[in-house]
């Protein structure tokens, strides 16, 4: 009997005007809101693991759809904050966009460019299909990505 959505426009329709998002591994952390703001030493703040950031995580080129649906989640909650006026969130968001591009889908789409030089974009495709939409515009998302680090 819990109301549970799964769909990010859905959360975001409920929300909106309300508080700020946080995209998470697992869902939306919704934790933060009109009257209570996370403050910085919030525990969870310290546990990078809850928001999917831990320094300890591997990545592999095959895992690079993974990472950058978490990216595109993340640009979601990007723009719902800023068309909602939640700068604080914005932030937030926009440092844990960096972080991944930097830790995780910047050194995925690399080792995935070089499996491509090797290998053959065709076999990778075969390989590992969920990567076929990367695969085929693997430099313009990398030129994207790449944007926001600067």
């Amino acid at each position: 009997n819990l109301n549970i959505e799964r769909d990010l426009d859905t959360i975001v329709a409920k929300l909106i005007k309300k508080m700020p998002v946080r995209a998470k591994a697992g869902g939306i952390c919704i934790k933060s809101g009109p009257i209570r703001d996370c403050s910085k030493n919030d525990i969870s703040d310290e546990i990078f693991c809850s928001y999917g950031m831990c320094p300890n995580n591997f990545h592999v080129y095959y895992m690079a759809d993974i990472s950058y649906n978490k990216y595109l989640t993340v640009l979601e909650t990007i723009k719902f904050n800023k068309a909602n006026n939640f700068p604080k969130a914005v932030e937030k968001e926009t440092n844990k966009l960096k972080w991944l591009i930097q830790k995780y889908l910047l050194p995925e789409l690399e080792e995935l460019k070089k499996e491509i030089d090797n290998k053959g974009a065709d076999k990778i495709k075969k390989t590992h299909p969920q990567l076929t939409y990367l695969v085929d515009n693997v430099d313009s998302i990398y030129e994207e990505i790449i944007a926001w680090t600067s």
